[in-house]
This record gives structure tokens, sequence and C-alpha cells, in this order.
């Protein structure tokens, strides 16, 4: 029991480390999303130039 007492206190003492990196990981993906969406949409409005 003692173990499982110790392993359990472990754990949330490391739940804040694991939500930091969670969000670190949420905020780059993000990121590249929006550069490859701005990206695009700058492809799409040169390719309609060249069209028009």
């Amino acid at each position: 029991m003692a173990a499982w007492a110790a392993l359990r206190r472990r754990y949330w003492a490391s739940l804040p480390a694991r939500l930091r990196l969670l969000r670190v990981a949420t905020v780059s993906l993000a990121a590249a999303l929006a550069l490859l969406l701005a990206l695009a949409g700058l492809a799409a409005t040169s390719t309609w130039d060249t069209v028009a």
C-alpha cells in the first residue's frame, strides 16, 4: 500500500509537467496549421490571379 501511495503521489507531482508538455504540443500544432493555411491561402490567391 505504501508503494501505491508513493506512485500516486509521484503521478500527481508530475502532472503539471505533463500538462505543460501538452500545452506546448497543442500550441505548436496550432501554429503549424495556421502557417500552412496562410501559405495555402497565398497560393490560392496567386493561382486565381493568373487564371483571371
